[in-house]
């Protein structure tokens, strides 16, 4: 589901992206790929065949390990004007975006689920069609092409995920409703 062949095909089909950035896969942490799950396993192993490929030596890393503090690793890609893609077939949520997005790190997402509502509330990327290589190839070289439009999203980013998605905001909204709520119903009969 979260379509990461799909992501290292287009990547590795594409010199210009291959000249312009590295790509970094976090594919959840492991000790020995034997050991997981015979799905995580296929889609690792599948992984780990078009790296060998498309001779990606040196341009993809993989931590074995997730990175203790993902937010730094982050940080780093955007000092160094990267980007974040979720490609994922479907994404309920995107908590990943949101938390790329806070660091100011430009998304390219999946057009389905949260990533609709989270791109359209803070402007800070592009959605693609995760079946479509040659959007997804499209929307990367655009953001790694256009340093004002990046520079653009990244502070969209910050600002947005402040605005739209933090605990504080989450939390006066929600008491919002409730006191809405509270005022606009009637009386229970229990307590009259």
């Amino acid at each position: 589901r979260k379509n990461l062949e799909k992501l290292v095909d287009v990547y590795g089909r594409s010199p210009r992206l291959q000249e312009l950035a590295n790509l970094v896969l976090i594919m959840g942490s492991r000790d020995d790929l034997r050991e997981l799950p015979k799905g995580q396993q296929r889609v690792i192993n599948n992984v780990l065949h078009r790296i060998d490929l498309y001779d990606l030596y040196g341009k993809v890393a993989y931590p074995k390990h997730n990175p203790p503090d993902v937010a730094d690793l982050y940080r780093l890609a955007k000092r160094l004007g990267g980007l974040f893609i979720n490609p994922a077939l479907t994404e309920p949520f995107g908590l990943t975006l949101l938390e790329a997005g806070a660091t100011g790190l430009p998304i390219v997402a999946t057009h389905d689920g949260g990533p609709r509502d989270i791109i359209a509330n803070c402007k800070n990327g592009i959605l693609v069609d995760p079946l479509d290589d040659a959007a997804i190839e499209a929307a990367l070289l655009r953001m790694l092409t256009e340093p004002q439009q990046w520079q653009t999203w990244s502070q969209q980013g910050i600002s947005g995920t402040r605005q739209h998605y933090s605990w504080r905001n989450h939390a006066e909204r929600y008491l919002s409703d409730l006191d809405k709520i509270l005022k606009e119903s009637p009386v229970p009969d229990l307590a009259s």
